[in-house]
């Protein structure tokens, strides 16, 4: 290896460096685009169920039966008796 190299001389290694590095990043980023086009969205998973702590506050869901006291009015709606209202 000479120990003086001419500036061309020094140009053309540093051109073929930083080539092979922007060969090389070009090559990852058009994987990395490849990679989110054509690969699918994920895969199916199982429905997710609720832990007991879950099931209280604004998480809990929907009653399914009315409170006790309550009536159907005749349009399905559960009401409270005329005094509780």
């Amino acid at each position: 290896m000479p120990e003086e190299l001419s500036r061309k001389e020094e140009q053309r290694g540093t051109r073929n460096i930083m080539m092979w590095g922007v060969a090389i990043a070009a090559v990852l980023f058009v994987a990395l685009i490849a990679g989110l086009v054509l690969v699918p969205d994920g895969q199916e998973t199982s429905s997710v169920t609720r832990a007991t702590e879950q099931n209280s506050g604004a998480n809990a869901p929907l009653e399914q039966v009315p409170p006790a006291g309550t009536h159907e009015d005749g349009y399905g709606n559960s009401k409270l008796p005329e005094g509780q209202q």
